[in-house]
């Protein structure tokens, strides 16, 4: 970020009231209850995603934890009926800490390119920061590297997963960028209430 140029009409803002908080109640609301609520929305709904075809309906799985992690109980039925032991159940825990990891991934992509901006819209701007290209790309190759490298996934309690386990983040992270992007109409309700 500190190699992208300046915005297009940063000169014709007034400066900063310097007694206004760098850190605002408007940017922790931003941050914290908007970005961070779709990410989490959106990771946890790649979690059930995988969960869902191995038999564990979200409404199956809520309250299953102690008896999930329990290394005694060798018969878990899912929502089919089907039994899990306490290894399959692992492996399968694996698996969608592994597809919610990338989701978050994914999702910081769209985070960063919204957030590389702060009046202007991103398609106004472009993405011509080349380092920031390649950080996006090293980002996904170090994330694909610790889920697919074996021996590092199972270190780092990771497991392999099939490609479109990548993508169910994408709604929510698209949801976010045209949301981003309505917040930066200029003189509009949005910009009054969440431009930080």
């Amino acid at each position: 970020m500190a190699h992208e140029s300046a915005e297009s009409d940063i000169m014709k803002l007034p400066p900063r009231n310097p007694k206004e908080r760098l850190v605002s109640m408007q940017l922790i609301h931003c941050t914290y209850l908007q970005a961070g609520m779709i990410c989490s929305a959106g990771a946890f709904f790649s979690y059930f995603v995988v969960l869902g075809p191995c038999g564990f309906w979200p409404s199956r799985v809520i309250g299953l934890r102690d008896d999930w992690e329990n290394a005694s109980i060798q018969g878990l039925q899912d929502s089919y009926g089907q039994e899990w032991n306490y290894s399959q159940r692992m492996m399968l825990q694996r698996t969608f800490d592994a597809a919610y990891f990338a989701g978050v991934v994914i999702f910081q992509w769209f985070d960063l390119i919204c957030r590389k901006v702060r009046r202007n819209s991103v398609f106004r701007k472009g993405m011509l920061n080349q380092f920031m290209n390649f950080a996006l790309f090293f980002e996904t190759a170090v994330t694909a590297f610790c889920i697919y490298v074996p021996g590092l996934n199972y270190a780092l309690s990771l497991n392999v997963i099939r490609f479109v386990w990548w993508l169910p983040v994408l709604p929510c992270a698209v949801y976010f960028f045209v949301f981003d992007e309505l917040r930066r109409y200029p003189g509009g309700w949005m910009e009054r209430q969440f431009l930080f």
